[in-house]
């Protein structure tokens, strides 16, 4: 039987226990503001890593200024990035319509997703 990836068990693990916590606190508008916050975060992260991994596999010397200032527009404006800021929008726009909005959780999911990152890279970096 194959072990599930520490980044993949640390993700379903915040979600999940998140998922009950904001319901608690916060009921429907807590979870769906909280899994809105770290879903689109991941989404704006993985995109963003996507792009400067291939970006600088591809090259190995140090870079002038021009070649960083080029590197940094190209990720910034790169396609996968410019559409997880779209569903990023989309998303909240859709809450704040529906009145479901709600401040605490969403950046409390953000805070989960960016500590999730932070806690995949230093298991996959100490493997």
């Amino acid at each position: 039987m194959k072990r599930l990836s520490p980044k993949i068990f640390f993700t379903f693990l915040a979600i999940f226990f998140g998922g009950i916590i904001h319901f608690i606190l916060w009921g429907v508008s807590g979870v769906v503001s909280f899994e809105v916050g770290f879903v689109c975060f991941m989404l704006v992260f993985l995109s963003l890593f996507l792009s400067m991994n291939s970006r600088l596999k591809n090259t190995q010397e140090e870079f002038n200024f021009s070649q960083k200032l080029t590197l940094g527009l190209g990720v910034s404006f790169s396609l996968f990035r410019i559409l997880s800021y779209i569903v990023l929008i989309v998303a909240i726009i859709a809450l704040i319509e529906f009145s479901l909005f709600n401040l605490y959780a969403y950046m409390i999911g953000v805070f989960i997703s960016l500590l999730n990152s932070l806690i995949s890279l230093s298991v996959s970096m100490t493997r």
